[in-house]
């Protein structure tokens, strides 16, 4: 329902959309013009879908209407939680998310760790043999209190240990090494977990390498929880390496007391502030390509976005359409030049883009035209880089350039994000993912987990990687995004 008087003001339906759309279009222009479209629940209509025709051909007023209103329905209805899927009508919780990784950070605070548990319930040979551990670990939190839980067979020797400032005791095994673990109750777990509590522990280690013990670990209440597992297990550890079983015909890989030395290790590599990749770009290269930069950008360029579709595995190939689409986005709302880069096999990738493009005001192509060293230097001339999965994703974020690589499901972002200070990927949280698939033929669902990732989703993310570095914001657009 409207009124008269509006319907006329606004041009009634457009007569280029016989068929189809005609009302929905007529009511996004009524939001267009500031009018609000209501929906009432309380009123009951019908509507003879097909009454006065037969059947609809194939409507030939789709390019129109889409090329109108592309824009809105790529940034989704406002009014719909975006926590609900798209696929399904019933405003069920998508399962689906669209998530940013973020390269290695620290997974620990090493500052805050006061309190250090090590527990190490084993045998007496086997605590003699965690030693050299349990003494690497004091050098690397020289001023943090570690206190040994082992059984009460080894609290004399460890009093002695300089390395250990306190000892409990817990019989978990029996001194008679032939004979199983305890099986603890849920009462006997609440109540070590009291004892445990009141202690404070920032860090437990457990230095066991099979897992009787590893639940301890939960036991103890430390904010950060280190130790061994294999596929699967223990997601909640905080620092985990794989071990392996006790085989015969194996040979062991390392003495036991490396292994326990490695788990150590790898709390100060988790907690390293800085994973250094940088690359660096020679001063003669930068002057040549500075050359041809400045004939191909315009002098008064705010933003340059560079681009890179091309992808060795088609499988991890983000939509050719969507590259289109995001450049549109970049060029409309940001007056943005767009750059596009890519090997000479990249050059029909980078062509179709450009011919599914709406606006191709600022877009350069230099695809083809650099050597790998010229690359490097001319992604210096970028305030963002957006690419899928590949190398000169990684080169644009080692060299600090802000960049946003696209994952398809193939690999885990978190294990091969971009390393940068700016850097991070974007992809949608599959249930069959990471898959390792090659072929995209493999994919029984059609490799989804790019195609559900719309451009608009692409655009919001890369302004959020944009935005700490890039100080060029005069325009308001993207203040008020």
């Amino acid at each position: 329902m409207v009124r008269r008087e509006l319907f006329a003001k606004l041009g009634g339906f457009d007569e280029r959309l016989a068929i189809v759309n005609n009302d929905v279009d007529f009511c996004l222009r009524a939001r267009q013009a500031g009018y609000l479209v209501v929906w009432t629940p309380y009123a009951v209509l019908y509507h003879h879908e097909m009454a006065s025709r037969n059947v609809i051909l194939e409507p030939s007023d789709v390019d129109f209407y889409w090329n109108r209103w592309r824009g809105i329905h790529e940034e989704g209805d406002p009014y719909y939680n975006p926590n609900l899927s798209l696929q399904r009508d019933d405003f069920r919780i998508n399962k689906q998310p669209v998530l940013i990784e973020y390269g290695p950070w620290p997974m620990i605070e090493p500052e805050r760790i006061r309190k250090i548990l090590v527990i190490k319930l084993d045998h007496l040979g086997d605590v003699i043999l965690a030693l050299p551990a349990i003494r690497r670990l004091r050098q690397l939190f020289p001023n943090a209190e570690i206190t040994a839980l082992v059984g009460t067979w080894a609290k004399s020797l460890l009093e002695r240990e300089p390395a250990i400032d306190k000892v409990l005791t817990f019989d978990f095994f029996d001194a008679d090494s032939s004979r199983p673990p305890k099986v603890l109750t849920a009462k006997q777990k609440a109540t070590i977990k009291r004892w445990l509590a009141q202690f404070n522990f920032d860090l437990a280690i457990d230095l066991r390498r099979h897992s009787e013990t590893r639940e301890f670990l939960l036991l103890s209440s430390a904010k950060y929880t280190v130790g061994f597992a294999r596929e699967g297990e223990y997601p909640w550890l905080t620092i985990a390496i794989p071990y392996d079983l006790d085989t015969r015909g194996r040979r062991p890989r390392r003495h036991i007391a490396q292994e326990l030395i490695t788990l150590v290790e790898l709390i100060a590599l988790m907690g390293a502030a800085n994973v250094d990749n940088s690359l660096r770009v020679e001063s003669s290269e930068v002057q040549d390509v500075n050359k041809m930069f400045d004939k191909l950008l315009p002098k008064n360029s705010t933003l340059v976005v560079g681009m890179h579709p091309g992808v060795g595995q088609k499988i991890r190939q983000w939509p050719l359409n969507y590259f289109a689409q995001l450049a549109d986005l970049f060029i409309e709302r940001l007056s943005a030049n767009v750059l596009f880069f890519g090997g000479a096999q990249d050059i029909k990738y980078v062509d179709e883009i450009l011919e599914k493009m709406r606006n191709g005001r600022g877009v350069v192509s230099v695809a083809g035209k650099l050597t790998l060293s010229q690359f490097l230097a001319a992604v210096k001339h970028c305030d963002l880089f957006i690419g899928n999965n590949t190398g000169p994703t990684h080169m644009a974020a080692a060299l600090g350039i802000p960049t946003l690589g696209i994952y398809a499901g193939t690999n885990d972002p978190r294990e091969w994000a971009p390393i940068g200070r700016h850097a991070a990927a974007i992809y949608v949280k599959m249930p069959c993912s990471p898959c390792y698939l090659v072929q995209a033929k493999d994919c029984p669902y059609g490799v989804s987990c790019l195609s559900s990732l719309r451009p608009a989703k692409v655009f919001e993310a890369a302004i959020r990687i944009l935005l700490p570095k890039w100080t060029k914001c005069v325009k308001k657009q993207i203040c008020q995004d």
